[in-house]
């Protein structure tokens, strides 16, 4: 498992090295700050999913003593600091492998109020590679892995849920914050009752999704909001409002789009202009919830 440590040099732009967690250097950490990332005695455990480019990213980069942990194809922490749109994390850690990445967690939970991962689909594809290795000799054919669909289903059972998850649940007791970042996408729902509708939902395989879903305090969907206006034309049609776009948390379940939060947050929060006002905001919102 390799660490990014990110310090600011002198000119304020990042600086990431590069070396690998030795044996017993876990246990040489400062402890952690005391409280939780949100400021309230309930650590925050949220999955953000929504389109690439919506901020997901660079909102969670504001929490408290946060540490990242991101697989190796993920590298929007590295580059949105450059840029100035989120600032550098206490903590990078780069995990390659599915052990790795429990271990990393472990880690975290150790020493930062808050752990990231960014993102879960590419957690899924660490999963999805250890259970191939481990159960089908490293065959991805219809005769291995997808046989059936036979490994998601595996990888789902065997490590996702006994291993991740629980990983998840103990940094949880330890009082860590947990942000769970994940891309979404458009599935076709066929109600058996109604017409069939879209519906949004975190790009995850079913089986690692309903573990996942279940065990999630909040799961909440980061869109655009854009208002419709009639057109000035002949046909007066409603057409989107560019002037008006903005961005929104969809915090309750909807035909549209899965969510859900357990301290009964309103079902639609404006985002702020910034990633650092949404953070603000959010967090906000979660806490006066939890002093009703």
């Amino acid at each position: 498992m390799k660490k990014r440590v990110a310090p600011k040099t002198s000119s304020g732009l990042l600086k990431v090295k590069k070396k690998p967690l030795k044996k017993g250097m876990l246990k040489k950490v400062p402890k952690r700050k005391v409280g939780t990332s949100t400021g309230s005695a309930i650590p925050l455990v949220m999955m953000l999913y929504g389109p690439p480019g919506i901020g997901k990213t660079s909102l969670a980069a504001h929490a408290n003593n946060v540490c990242f942990i991101t697989d190796p194809h993920e590298d929007g922490i590295v580059r949105l600091p450059h840029a100035g749109q989120c600032p550098v994390p206490n903590e990078h850690i780069i995990v390659p492998a599915w052990t790795d990445l429990i271990r990393a967690i472990t880690h975290a939970s150790k020493t930062h109020n808050t752990i990231v991962l960014d993102s879960l689909t590419g957690m899924q594809q660490l999963c999805f590679a250890h259970c191939c290795k481990k159960d089908y000799k490293d065959n991805w054919s219809s005769k291995g892995f997808y046989s059936y669909q036979q490994g998601p289903s595996t990888a789902a059972t065997r490590y996702w849920e006994p291993e991740f998850i629980q990983a998840l649940q103990h940094a949880f007791e330890k009082g860590t914050s947990i942000y769970l970042l994940a891309h979404s996408e458009m599935k076709q729902i066929d109600d058996p009752v109604n017409e069939g509708y879209n519906h949004y939902q975190p790009y995850l395989h079913k089986q690692l999704w309903q573990f996942t879903k279940r065990w999630c305090h909040n799961v909440i969907f980061y869109n655009h909001a854009v208002s419709m206006k009639k057109s000035e034309g002949f046909d007066k049609k409603k057409r989107p409002d560019l002037s008006t776009e903005r961005r929104a948390f969809h915090t309750t379940h909807s035909i549209a789009y899965e969510a859900k939060n357990w301290p009964n947050m309103r079902p639609v929060l404006n985002a702020g202009p910034s990633a650092s006002e949404s953070h603000k905001l959010l967090l906000a919102e979660y806490n006066k919830c939890l002093t009703r």
